[in-house]
């Protein structure tokens, strides 16, 4: 077990904060006590309480001085995905950014890391989208950071390779575009210490015994340039070792045996006060030593993509010493950006922002993060920005075009789920196929084996996929709507020719049982309603009022709810416009807000409304049901999901969920959510027989049935 001085930490972080005043001390405290009840009883790896994690992680974080709100974001960065804390109070206790960065580090947290070379620039790029604020990375670093030095308590050898590797080729070449060269080269040298040991031992070895033995020429150097510096500057030269990474990286990229080989181990560094300082120092150095014009860098007149600024120069001549040693000549402000990175600088300068909440803070946050986004690629190569990323609800990653919709994500799915979208869920909240999905959005889609791709979504799907596809959909589906209308048609009119009513041809007589009058265009679409099963015959004669009448007596003791795509709880409410009542056929508009308002079918309000915004509806009447779940393994083939979602339907079983998974074999699993009738017992089997029998693909049910009462 690790034995951390818990309290020395706590001092740690809120000494860094004593020029504040006493309120953002005490959010510190708050903030520690809240982790402290959220991680209750939870323990790490190395068997210390769990609350260790987060503080250790928050102490990392200070060498980069953060602002408040970011402090108090990674001591509560795991309360809600590791512990017993939610968004909302986190938001009511402090405030919204603070909510912002827990909720983007929840999101990181869904990334697979499923990558090789070729996808580490995608996944780099992936969590600078998701990050939103740059914030969210800083405490994203300082978690990885505390999670690496606790590697050797992971019993699981690849488990600890794996964090290793993601810290080595994603979370330092941010840090590294970012300017934060301390968390950069920390990464580094926890990752080498795990993925080669003996070459992490080898290096840190000869580095130690190397300075030692150049303790003297170290010295008599840093000495040399003192001497000829004015003497305001003279207590601001040192010299730097490099860290055991960069060393190892050239001994294998070079070939290089020893480190003796290596030009810029050392580096002697010479603060001033300004730039003209540092080129009139940059002038005192080459008229004293040799210079190696080769090596010359100027930073200052040409940065680097993340702010980096300082001369840098390689010189000889050293008091008859003959070995080169590179010097770093730079200002106060290049020297502070250096260490504590460029973003993290330009956001440290609205000192205690979080208390007073200046008009700008967040444009300045979002105006940073825009600006590493268009830097290009991390790994030197510039690349078009993608567009936005966003989660399954199992936290699959999918890239987007920018403005796309659920549609769209539902097309880059699986062509089980495109094919028959009805409606979507966004971060848990029901909403329409046409809305906007935002980067790290949670995108859940919701299908029915009646729904098919409409014209309508042509107008806001904007992936090539989805246009291409919906479009040939729509043309296959065109040429079978004068079938369907015939059969509309016919199904309308034996309907009330076994009533002993004759229909006209043209309708004309129909208002008197329809109480409309349809011209040529909508007798079509009515038909065609009525052929695709959207619409029931028998609802337009005659009998129907009396029908209702007998109905709402039989029920009266009879609980009457609406389900509205499937599920039983959305809010809504009856429209005044046309009052529908059971057992009227329904439909709901989504309107803003998540709220649904339930209309007849027939209603005439319904053909201002958007096709897009409507869910499809129906009563539920009399008994009472339960949800059964479980997960079944198929042979993945094309149109295996409408096959089974139409045994189900058959059988009378609402779907309540559903998950499709392509497997990385030739296999996907289907993850089913239905509600059945409590008092039949059978179903479920007669269900599991039926697929059996009509499913020739499947494979096996991978987990028992199991009950929640509704």
């Amino acid at each position: 077990m690790k034995n951390v001085d818990i309290w020395a930490v706590i001092w740690d972080i809120k000494k860094r904060y004593l020029s504040y005043g006493e309120d953002e001390k005490k959010l510190i405290d708050t903030a520690y006590e809240y982790a402290i009840k959220s991680h209750e009883g939870r323990k790490r790896k190395s068997g210390e309480p769990y609350v260790h994690h987060p503080l250790l992680a928050t102490q990392e974080l200070m060498v980069i001085e953060p602002d408040l709100t970011t402090v108090l974001a990674t001591l509560l960065h795991d309360t809600v995905s590791d512990g017993t804390g939610s968004f909302e109070q986190i938001e009511s206790i402090f405030w919204s950014d603070v909510r912002r960065i827990v909720e983007a580090l929840d999101k990181i947290g869904l990334i697979k890391y499923r990558w090789n070379e070729a996808t580490i620039e995608r996944l780099q790029r992936t969590l600078l989208a998701m990050a939103q604020d740059v914030r969210s990375i800083f405490v994203k670093f300082a978690d990885r950071i505390d999670n690496l030095r606790s590697l050797q308590y992971h019993e699981n050898a690849e488990t600890r390779k794996r964090i290793a590797d993601e810290s080595l080729s994603i979370y330092a070449p941010i840090a590294a575009r970012l300017g934060l060269y301390a968390f950069k080269e920390t990464m580094e040298t926890l990752a080498l210490r795990e993925l080669d040991l003996d070459g992490y031992l080898q290096v840190t070895g000869e580095l130690a015994h190397y300075t030692l033995e150049q303790d003297k020429f170290l010295t008599q150097s840093v000495e040399s340039v003192k001497k000829m510096l004015p003497e305001k500057y003279r207590e601001s030269v040192s010299y730097r070792v490099k860290k055991p990474y960069s060393i190892y990286r050239k001994l294998k990229q070079y070939d290089v045996k020893s480190i003796r080989d290596i030009y810029d181990v050392f580096a002697i560094r010479i603060i001033v006060d300004d730039i003209s300082d540092c080129y009139a120092a940059l002038g005192i150095v080459h008229g004293h030593f040799t210079p190696l014009s080769e090596r010359f860098k100027d930073f200052i007149a040409v940065p680097k993509p993340n702010g980096y600024q300082s001369l840098h120069t390689t010189v000889l001549g050293f008091d008859g010493y003959k070995q080169p040693i590179e010097i770093q000549i730079r200002t106060k402000q290049m020297d502070q950006n250096a260490e504590r990175g460029t973003a993290s600088h330009i956001l440290y300068k609205i000192h205690g922002d979080d208390m007073q909440k200046e008009d700008g803070y967040q444009d300045l946050v979002q105006m940073t993060m825009d600006t590493l986004l268009d830097q290009g690629s991390l790994l030197g190569q510039k690349v078009s920005l993608p567009t936005m990323f966003v989660f399954s609800p199992r936290g699959d990653v999918f890239e987007l075009p920018h403005k796309a919709t659920p549609v769209d994500f539902a097309y880059a799915v699986h062509s089980d789920v495109w094919y028959h979208t009805v409606w979507a869920r966004v971060n848990g909240k029901i909403t329409t196929l046409d809305t906007l999905l935002k980067d790290g959005d949670i995108v859940e889609i919701i299908t029915s084996p009646q729904a098919h791709p409409a014209a309508q979504w042509l107008d806001f799907v904007v992936s090539s996929k989805a246009k291409s596809q919906i479009g040939v959909e729509v043309k296959r589906l065109s040429w079978d709507r004068a079938r369907i209308v015939e059969r509309g048609k016919k199904l309308l009119f034996d309907a009330f020719s076994a009533e002993g009513i004759k229909l006209a041809d043209d309708l004309s007589n129909f208002s008197q049982y329809y109480g409309s009058i349809l011209d040529e265009k909508k007798q079509e679409d009515f038909y065609y309603q009525i052929g695709q099963g959207m619409r029931k015959p028998s609802s337009f004669l005659p009998r129907r009022e009396k029908i209702k009448k007998v109905l709402k007596k039989q029920i009266t003791d009879t609980p009457i709810y609406i389900m509205i795509g499937g599920e039983k709880h959305i809010p809504h409410q009856i429209s005044q416009c046309c009052h529908p009542v059971f057992p009227d056929d329904i439909v709901a508009v989504l309107r803003t807000g998540g709220k649904c308002m339930v209309h007849n079918r027939e209603c005439g309000a319904l053909s201002r409304v958007n096709p897009a915004r409507m869910l499809p509806a129906y009563w539920h009447v009399g008994r009472k049901w339960k949800v059964v779940s479980f997960s079944l393994l198929f042979h993945d083939v094309p149109g295996l999901l409408s096959r089974i979602t139409k045994i189900i339907y058959e059988m009378g079983i609402n779907i309540v969920d559903l998950h499709v998974s392509p497997q990385h074999d030739t296999t996907t699993r289907l993850s089913l959510s239905l509600e059945i009738p409590d008092d039949d017992a059978s179903i479920a089997d007669r269900l599991m027989e039926r697929i059996r029998v009509h499913i020739p693909e499947f494979l096996v049910r991978e987990d028992d049935f199991f009950d929640k009462k509704k």
